[in-house]
């Protein structure tokens, strides 16, 4: 912090919004600059909220890989689509990688709304892996339905199953600012129901910044974090994408 006479150190800032992380695919080395290492990122600024884009990849039961018989294949032998464990591996990352005192934002994202989109087509009489879990959240999403909640099914698994830490979960039709700056959007929904993009969400009220494309941007008074992982498999061809966090202090 400066001042015309002087400067201090050692502020602790106000938000770390990460690149998004995909736990089950996010690099060994991001993590540990990020998290783990004794100088890691998050021990030297120790944020007092992380806001956390595509935490849950879903990868168990990705929409993109229903018409691809080899790779469901490969994924059944690899254990690869047991959601019940991808579920749970993200809880851990939230245990290990949470500073004391810090507060865990879990930012509504498309991969986030994957499981849900799950929950909706797939049937319990055909996914023997995942019968028991679906049966859960079957059960969780509909008792949540009738008391007038909005809770996501992820939501909803992580309140069952508590991980130690703080963690609270965003709407995107609620801001969440700090200094005027929202972090409520994760970027893939734009005004109006519009596909989002750092360009529209830029013509909006507020500042904000968000995630999603996994290129990290400035447009105006957005800024838009990268990614945590490597290249996923979906991901072909020429790319901007980088490991970029956006940290946010409090002037």
């Amino acid at each position: 912090k400066c001042t015309p006479k002087k400067y201090s150190e050692g502020h602790r800032a106000t938000a770390l919004a990460t690149g998004d992380e995909h736990v089950k695919f996010m690099l060994p080395s991001v993590k540990k600059a990020t998290y783990t290492d004794n100088d890691s990122l998050a021990k030297l600024i120790r944020p007092k909220y992380i806001y956390r884009n595509d935490l849950l990849d879903w990868y168990a039961g990705s929409h993109h890989h229903e018409r691809d018989p080899v790779l469901q294949f490969q994924k059944f032998h690899k254990g690869d689509n047991d959601g019940k464990k991808e579920l749970d591996q993200a809880l851990d990352h939230l245990a290990e990688t949470t500073p004391k005192g810090c507060i865990n934002r879990i930012v509504s994202s498309n991969h986030h709304d994957h499981l849900d989109q799950w929950i909706r087509r797939t049937s319990i009489d055909k996914d023997h892996v995942n019968a028991m879990l679906l049966t859960d959240l079957k059960k969780w999403v509909r008792e949540s339905a009738l008391k007038g909640e909005n809770k996501s099914a992820m939501q909803l698994y992580f309140e069952k199953n508590p991980c130690g830490v703080p963690v609270e979960f965003l709407d995107r039709n609620k801001p969440c600012l700090h200094n005027g700056v929202d972090y409520s959007q994760h970027g893939d929904v734009g005004t109006n129901g519009s596909r989002g993009s750092a360009r529209g969400i830029a013509k909006t009220t507020y500042k904000a910044t968000i995630g999603h494309s996994h290129g990290a941007r400035i447009v105006r008074s957005v800024f838009q974090a990268g990614t945590s992982t490597g290249r996923l498999g979906y991901e072909n061809g020429m790319s901007d994408h980088t490991n970029t966090h956006v940290i946010h202090f409090p002037n």
